[in-house]
């Protein structure tokens, strides 16, 4: 089971941030809830390399990488 994302809580992004971690977020809960891990790890790998200082998307794949 995934424990991702939380409420989706954007008070703390920038305006260019807004429209696109919720698109993000819902795709790699789709790919989690379809047990396509690894499609869900690149989609975290891929919002990283564009935003890496989020923490929610940081803390999400440090705990799928400590389950595998």
């Amino acid at each position: 089971t995934i424990s991702l994302f939380w409420p989706l809580n954007n008070t703390m992004l920038t305006g260019r941030d807004r429209p696109a971690k919720p698109a993000y977020q819902h795709l790699a809960m789709l790919y989690g809830s379809r047990g396509r891990t690894h499609e869900m790890m690149d989609i975290i790998d891929r919002f990283l390399k564009w935003n890496p200082q989020d923490i929610m998307f940081r803390s999400q794949k440090q705990h799928q990488t400590s389950s595998r």
